[in-house]
């Protein structure tokens, strides 16, 4: 399956509710979500799933020579990660793994979605050229990151290197020490891909989606969150006082319970 599900199963279940699948984004697996997600959707009573895409299987920084995976070889790993569960799951994607959700969403089904600080449907390179041109430091840091590691972004610029492209003022610095630590080098291929439009929105436009963005996000636009819930027939949600992050960050609690008073209207 080329990926890895982690999964935390509730005391007892929310009935007729379907499992809950997160996918992660960029740079991260999904640890990001066992931090505070898995067991809070968990305590709520949904069982709770969490893929590490290829390539972003366990802790430490990769070799440069590890082959580069696609966006296809991620949204296979969705797929194949679907049918290890058996039945059809309420998809959560978080940026990179929105644009995944969304990928998939063209060509097969979900009861629902729900994209955290998404790349939008016109992909990622409107975004980046926003902050080539609007916030080039911030630009500079985010290349650090993926080619140098994180270790290079703090000895450069200290603890704002870290904390500015992903997290809110209000999360610890002994936090975004760990948090970004964690980090991984991306599949330069997959990022390319990423910067591309999806080519359809047809399936994406049947699903039943919450569209999230973060108010403090530094790198994906409230335009572009806006763009995003357009294509799913939406409106936007915003959540206060967290970045990019979302599910990390110091408000983290918000997010969730946004996430999970949506998944109750919906019935699920």
């Amino acid at each position: 399956m080329n990926a890895r599900i982690i999964t935390r199963e509730p005391e007892q279940a929310v009935r007729d509710a379907p499992p809950l699948l997160f996918v992660h984004g960029a740079y991260v697996g999904g640890w990001c979500w066992e931090e505070h997600f898995l067991p809070h959707f968990a305590a709520l009573g949904y069982r709770a799933h969490a893929i590490d895409l290829r390539r972003h299987v366990g802790g430490c920084w990769p070799m440069r020579l590890t082959p580069h995976a696609s966006i296809a070889d991620y949204v296979r790993a969705i797929r194949a990660a679907i049918e290890h569960l058996g039945e059809q799951p309420v998809l959560i994607g978080h940026s990179m793994g929105g644009y995944l959700v969304q990928q998939y969403l063209l060509n097969g089904h979900a009861p629902a979605a729900v994209l955290m600080a998404s790349v939008p449907p016109h992909g990622l390179l409107p975004a980046a050229a926003r902050l080539v041109f609007g916030k080039p430091l911030l630009f500079h840091q985010i290349q650090l990151l993926q080619w140098f590691g994180p270790q290079t972004v703090f000895a450069l610029y200290g603890i704002e290197g870290g904390r500015r492209p992903l997290f809110s003022p209000h999360l610890s610095d002994e936090k975004v020490r760990e948090y970004t630590a964690r980090a991984r080098f991306e599949s330069p291929q997959a990022v390319m891909e990423m910067s591309l439009p999806l080519r359809s929105r047809n399936g994406a436009e049947q699903t039943t989606a919450l569209v999230m963005g973060a108010r403090l996000d530094n790198l994906i636009p409230a335009s572009s969150i806006r763009a995003t819930a357009r294509a799913f027939s939406t409106e936007a949600v915003f959540v206060d006082q967290v970045g990019h992050a979302m599910m990390l960050d110091h408000h983290w609690q918000a997010v969730a319970d946004t996430i999970a008073g949506w998944l109750h209207r919906q019935g699920m």
